[in-house]
């Protein structure tokens, strides 16, 4: 029994740096820069069903950002992109977006996308979040704004298929 804690002790004593980095790595990984995998296709054609993406829980929400959100009504975790951002009045007038009645392009819709006309004002703490495949997303247009506190994570890359690996940051 002493001999086993004695080599206990000293693995410990020659791998403390090597347990530590492993431990933070860990830690930094569950916490900081969770990786998720995406379910469905609303956020097509920029994301696809069963991809893997890295996001951080450390980010200042803006608008065009693409995040992972939770649906507090089934308990579900959704990728989405944030439109509009807390007291704005977001619309949708032939297909066309505007906040706060002003224009808003949206470059990174594709060309068939489809957004039916419609007008929500968000509270002070809400964000309206939708997926691109506009033709087939349940996002802000069905269920009105999302609180801050739904939005958990930040899509920062994707980084599954290994072949498709790409960078989210400033894409705006």
């Amino acid at each position: 029994m002493n001999n086993y804690f004695n080599q206990t002790k000293e693995f410990i004593h020659h791998n403390l740096l090597f347990i530590i980095v492993l431990f933070l790595m860990i830690i930094f990984r569950l916490f900081v820069f969770p990786i998720y995998q995406v379910d469905g296709d609303s956020m097509e054609p920029i994301l696809h069903h069963q991809e893997k993406i890295l996001s951080t829980n450390f980010s200042e929400l803006d608008r065009f950002d693409i995040v992972i959100a939770k649906d507090k009504r089934i308990n579900k975790l959704y990728v989405k992109r944030i439109i509009g951002l807390p007291n704005e009045v977001v619309e949708y007038r032939n297909n066309k977006l505007f906040i706060d009645d002003k224009f808003v392009a949206e470059d990174f819709l594709s060309s068939d996308s489809l957004t039916e006309d419609m007008t929500y004002q968000l509270a002070d703490n809400q964000y309206f979040i939708v997926g691109d495949n506009r033709n087939n997303s349940r996002d802000s247009r069905d269920y009105g704004g999302v609180d801050k506190a739904q939005i958990i994570s930040e899509v920062k890359l994707r980084i599954w298929p290994i072949n498709e690996f790409d960078s989210f940051a400033n894409e705006h």
